[in-house]
């Protein structure tokens, strides 16, 4: 079974809620393990078959907490 992270941010739920939306068509598809994660340390992404990132933009970027996890996990 394949094993998909939804790795999302949000501060005012709106984003959550897309989010939510995406995690379960995934499921649907079936056959699709699906975590929703606010927060996930970096040690652990490498274990995902695939990450799916959402989050709102600042200024055309991502916001830094997204940015900052996935600068812990290249080192």
């Amino acid at each position: 079974m394949k094993n998909v992270l939804v790795f999302y941010y949000s501060r005012t739920g709106n984003t959550e809620k897309m989010a939510e939306a995406v995690a379960d068509g995934i499921r649907k598809a079936g056959g699709i393990k699906v975590d929703m994660e606010y927060y996930k340390d970096a040690s652990e992404l490498p274990n995902y078959d695939a990450i799916i990132i959402w989050t709102p933009t600042y200024h055309h970027d991502a916001v830094l907490e997204i940015k900052e996890s996935f600068r812990e996990c290249s080192g």
